[in-house]
């Protein structure tokens, strides 16, 4: 039932073109099953719904957003800055703002339950964070990454990086390479 109500809004939006202007996409996430988040290269993040009918603005971050993405009840932007910015998905101007890494955030997931979220900086670092912005670990890989994902069970965390296929056990921070990547 989601599904048909997801490509039928996927079908009201082509048709009413629906669109964030003409910058860059920095970004994408679905917020829920109605309403997409974009950033674009100008700092603004927007979720709309995909008939293109409402949107909201959200704000109270500093930077470029370099990457976002949601799950359960948060949104989390990561900045060329350095910073996290964590709101709530009913609170678009108040966010939790995290220092969290010294140059540029390269990529961020949240765990499919909200409750972790990762981050990737420039400087070669991963870091965990809670919902509130609480530190939780931090992992020196010391290669660019360029991706992160997390197992839907929270267990791992995989990250992509410029040197291959990284996997980080969550319950001891083990970090595993595989010997063949996918």
């Amino acid at each position: 039932q989601a599904r048909t109500g997801l490509i039928r809004s996927l079908e009201n939006a082509r048709r009413e073109r629906w669109s964030v202007g003409r910058a860059a996409i920095t970004g994408v996430a679905f917020l829920n099953d109605q309403q997409l988040v974009v950033s674009d290269g100008q700092g603004r993040v927007h979720a709309s719904s995909l008939g293109g009918r409402a949107k909201i603005s959200y704000e109270g971050h500093t930077g470029q957003v370099v990457d976002l993405d949601a799950a359960a009840d948060i949104l989390v932007a990561g900045t060329s800055q350095g910073q996290l910015a964590i709101w709530g998905a009913e609170a678009p101007t108040r966010p939790t703002l995290v220092e969290a890494h010294t140059a540029s955030v390269l990529a961020v997931a949240c765990s499919s339950d909200g409750r972790e979220v990762a981050s990737a900086g420039a400087e070669g670092t991963v870091r965990r964070w809670g919902p509130s912005g609480e530190a939780i670990a931090n992992y020196p890989l010391g290669a660019r990454v360029l991706a992160l994902a997390w197992s839907p069970d929270r267990a791992w965390l995989a990250v992509g990086s410029a040197e291959g296929l990284h996997l980080i056990r969550a319950s001891d921070g083990k970090t595993l390479r595989p010997r063949s990547s996918v």
